[in-house]
């Protein structure tokens, strides 16, 4: 300890401020620098050797550059504003401080901070001054940077046509912008502060609102377009989308917020929700026309179609069946016709949709040939077709708008081919997405279509010529109508032609192939035979149909085979016979008064859930009434016209099993 002060007593004033980070200097009151430490080397890059015992003009060349003096420099004096500051010290003994910005201090030049202050002798006379110095250069940069940022903060602030905000979790707003305090009817951010002490009753005059808000900031920590209804200052309201989120700093917990306007885009909303409202309604009610349009026209048919059907099947002269076979002939025109004319509205009006199950390919190309068979044969044209080897058989798809297409095209090569054959070939690639796309090709030896005339196909109510409408006849919808589905089976259809050699009409559509197995197709009734020779006792029916002449068209063809019926002419009635019978079968039409089809089956099926199949026989025209049949407990479905063929086939679907037995 001994020698450690004895080291203090010994050390001299140099040696000990060379240990001081500041840099430090001393100058006499003659100007002559007489202290220079180490931090004083580093800050200048100038020795105390060089500095020490010289005078002020001299030590004032660091500032204005380290290099060699010239006449100038060794003239220069200080400031004379410095000169003043420093002769007041020297003479009052005060202290003074600042920062100053000095160009030769490095590089770019430095900030510095200093003091300076008397230098005492030991007598208490003022002998000099004393200045300490230190480099703030890094931090003066951070302070502009962080200043700039403030700046350029509160400018986006002051000028954001968004809804700016800062509050307290106790209710009141630390910070509004102009635009946010606008908004809300004030004439500046520091009105609203003032006047609004509680945040919630401003924007949330729905608790509800509140309470929402309060669940969400605490479960997520923020809010997200959060659109609330909200009041002015005058008490006018109007919509908001909030974006607020919890911000913990130095100053504590607060809010920050956005709240933009969206007034307009609400009212645009609901602009095209009540436009939606209307469409959605006019869609109903045109559905519902349709509807109605499709029972009030198939039930007439109904009776033409199927007595015709039955009368041809009686002992006639060749007279008789001539006459016959015109009214049936003209009747199933009317009826396409009609379902065309169905169609057109269902797809323009977006009720019609697609199916997707599983079908043969094969047995979809023979299907339609069989129906255009008999008017080919009739002109003596041969039909044949021919499908690439590689096409999967079994695919996923809409077997029966396929067939309609296929109908379509291979009616209209029948209808303007006199000589010749129709050849269908298909073909097909795989595609990216393991879909394949199917081309198909109807070639005929017909007419052909003249260049000029090709324009017109495939547009609605329009034929080629107006003298081929008068010879052939047709409404100008099968090749529109195949058009709009072949585009809804992901496809496209056009046609080459040459007048008098022929037309080729090709169209794709895309399919998904798949593994799963097809039913035994082998149901379908190539000949109407008596079903009750196929079962004894036979089978138990129940006839519910208000429509006398239809009464009396489903009479004749359950006796054609070999059948009887019990009539009931609404859904009540049907309640009251199976009170006091047992069915095994009920044919059921969907509209009846007082109580129709949909609700009769249900009711069956509460109170008697093993009991009669139900056949669904109905004159709808859309897809989405089989599913109302089936939803409603019914087991089939045959469409108006009834066929005697389609009822037998239902009817043998059904011989001999209970519901409890089908699964």
């Amino acid at each position: 300890m001994i020698r450690k002060n004895t080291f203090i007593q010994k050390a001299r004033p140099a040696e000990i401020i060379d240990f001081i980070p500041d840099a430090i200097l001393a100058i006499d009151l003659n100007g002559i620098v007489i202290a220079w430490n180490k931090a004083m080397e580093e800050l200048t890059e100038t020795l105390a050797i060089d500095i020490l015992g010289k005078g002020n003009y001299e030590y004032a060349l660091h500032i204005y550059g380290r290099r060699r003096p010239t006449l100038a420099d060794l003239a220069l004096k200080l400031d004379p504003e410095i000169e003043a500051l420093y002769s007041n010290l020297q003479r009052d003994g005060n202290s003074i401080s600042g920062e100053a910005y000095i160009a030769s201090l490095g590089k770019d030049g430095s900030y510095i901070w200093g003091k300076a202050a008397p230098l005492y002798s030991s007598s208490g006379n003022i002998i000099g001054v004393i200045e300490s110095i230190r480099d703030i250069t890094e931090r003066k940069l951070a302070e502009d940077e962080l200043r700039r940022s403030r700046e350029k903060y509160h400018n986006i602030f002051e000028n954001s046509i968004l809804g700016l905000y800062q509050s307290i979790p106790e209710g009141r707003y630390l910070s509004v912008n102009p635009a946010f305090a606008r908004l809300f009817g004030y004439s500046s951010p520091q009105e609203m502060i003032a006047c609004v002490t509680d945040i919630g009753q401003q924007l949330y005059n729905n608790p509800k609102d509140r309470e929402r808000a309060i669940k969400q900031i605490i479960e997520q920590g923020y809010l997200e377009g959060f659109e609330l209804e909200v009041q002015r200052r005058d008490g006018t309201k109007f919509w908001v989308s909030m974006n607020t989120k919890i911000v913990q700093d130095e100053n504590g917990l607060h809010y920050d917020g956005t709240v933009e306007d969206i007034t307009k885009r609400k009212r645009g909303e609901d602009m095209l929700r009540a436009a939606k409202e209307v469409a959605e309604a006019a869609t109903k009610s045109k559905s519902n026309f349709l509807a109605n349009m499709s029972h009030e026209i198939r039930t007439p048919m109904n009776a033409v179609i199927g007595m015709t059907c039955l009368l041809l099947d009686e002992d006639l002269t060749a007279i008789q069946k001539e006459y016959l076979e015109t009214i049936r002939s003209s009747g199933e025109a009317l009826l396409d016709i009609i379902n065309d004319i169905l169609d057109i509205s269902k797809i323009e009006g977006g009720m019609m949709e697609m199916e997707h199950h599983p079908f043969s390919l094969q047995r979809c190309i023979e299907d339609s040939i069989e129906l255009g068979a008999e008017n080919a044969a009739k002109k003596g044209l041969g039909m044949e077709y021919e499908i690439e080897h590689d096409i999967p058989d079994v695919v996923l798809g809409d077997y029966a708008r396929l067939r309609q297409v296929l109908v379509n095209l291979i009616g209209n090569a029948v209808k303007f081919t006199d000589k010749g054959c129709i050849s269908i070939f298909v073909s097909g690639d795989k595609s990216d997405d393991s879909s394949y796309e199917i081309h198909f090709a109807v070639k005929d030896t017909g007419i052909g279509i003249p260049d000029d005339k090709a324009d017109r196909l495939f547009q609605l109510f329009s034929q080629v010529d107006a003298s081929t409408a008068r010879r052939y006849g047709g409404t100008g919808l099968g090749l529109a109508i195949s058009k709009k589905l072949v585009q809804m089976m992901n496809g496209r259809i056009w046609a080459e032609s040459r007048p008098g050699i022929g037309s080729i009409f090709h169209f794709t559509i895309k399919v998904q192939p798949t593994q799963i197995a097809l039913a035994d197709e082998g149901m379908r009734a190539s000949s109407i035979k008596a079903v009750s020779q196929e079962q004894d006792p036979p089978l138990r029916i129940l006839l519910a149909e208000d429509n006398p002449i239809n009464q009396r068209v489903a009479l004749h063809m359950l006796a054609k085979l070999g059948l009887k019926g019990d009539l009931a002419s609404n859904g009540q009635e049907v309640l009251q016979a199976l009170e006091s019978h047992r069915y095994d079968v009920i044919l059921m039409d969907v509209q009846m008064p007082e109580m129709d089809g949909l609700e009769t089956t249900k009711a069956i099926r509460k109170m008697w859930p093993d009991g009669p199949r139900i056949i669904a026989m109905t004159a709808a025209a859309f897809k989405s009434d089989r599913e109302m049949c089936i939803d409603a407990g019914m087991d089939d479905y045959i469409r108006k016209p009834v066929r005697i063929d389609e009822l037998a086939a239902a009817l043998k679907l059904f011989r001999g099993m209970t519901r409890d037995e089908e699964g």
